[in-house]
Parts: C-alpha cells; sequence; structure tokens
C-alpha cells in the first residue's frame, strides 16, 4: 500500500505549474492544513506571493465564531475555503486530496449553476471545466 510520501509532490513541481499564470497574477490564497509553511518558500522564490486564511483581517471570520463554537473553527474555514477555491479564477490541487477532490466537484457543479443563471445555453453537468474562461468558452461552442 502507498503512503502520502510515495505520491506526493515536491514544493517546485506546484510552483512550476504556475508559473505560466504569473502574467494573471502572482498573489496565490494557498488552502492548507500543511503545518511547516517552509514548505512554501519555493513559491516565494518563484516570485509569488502567498496569502493564508491567517493573514486576512480577523473581522472576516469574526462570523465563523458568533455562529459556531470555537472548537469547530477549522471545520466551517474549511467549508469556506472550498467554497472560495471553487470560484476561485484556477485551482490547482493535489490529486490523493479529498479536500481537492470537493473542490473540483464543486467547480463541475459551479458550470451547472452558471447555465442555471444564464438560462440560454445547455450544457451536461457532466463536464468538467477547470476553471471559468473554459467553462463559457465550453458553453459559447454548445450555443453555436
Amino acid at each position: 500500500m502507498k503512503v502520502f510520501s510515495d505520491v506526493s509532490r515536491p514544493p517546485w513541481a506546484y510552483a512550476d505549474a504556475l508559473r505560466p499564470y504569473q502574467n494573471v497574477t502572482r498573489t496565490l490564497y494557498v488552502l492548507t492544513d500543511e503545518a511547516k509553511r517552509s514548505y512554501f518558500n519555493v513559491f516565494r522564490s518563484y516570485d509569488f506571493d502567498l496569502v493564508f486564511w491567517d493573514d486576512l483581517p480577523a473581522e472576516l471570520f469574526r462570523w465563523i465564531l458568533e455562529r459556531y463554537p470555537q472548537r469547530m473553527f477549522f471545520d466551517v474555514l474549511g467549508i469556506v475555503e472550498q467554497l472560495v477555491a471553487a470560484g476561485a479564477h484556477r485551482f490547482l490541487g493535489s490529486s490523493y486530496s479529498t479536500f481537492s477532490s470537493f473542490v473540483l466537484r464543486l467547480r463541475k457543479h459551479r458550470v451547472t449553476m452558471l447555465h442555471a443563471r444564464r438560462g440560454a445555453w445547455t450544457l451536461s453537468p457532466t463536464i468538467e471545466c477547470t476553471d471559468q474562461k473554459q467553462a463559457f468558452e465550453r458553453m459559447k461552442a454548445l450555443d453555436h
């Protein structure tokens, strides 16, 4: 049986995958449970600016603490971050991550939600699009 270290990728592999998009943005919102922030130093060496949840103003998260017990903070934060990733222009996840698979599922259904809002295009909910631009391109192609 394979363990995580057998299937995980080094951080430079993720940074290399994101490098072509530096012309769009150099700022990355990092959703992770990696305890060692030094793991992400390679992103900084590639001139990426990293933002983690705890870099954001505390008032953004006050509603979680007002509605849920403190012990549930990270559970609710994880759900919120999944929604953020689902709506992001680009998302890069790990193929062995349950979190990433949930985000990809939400991104797939986001296309269906776009269809419902637009009303004019027909798009099968089984067509998987990895980003909003690809979704719109596929939706336009189906409209013609």
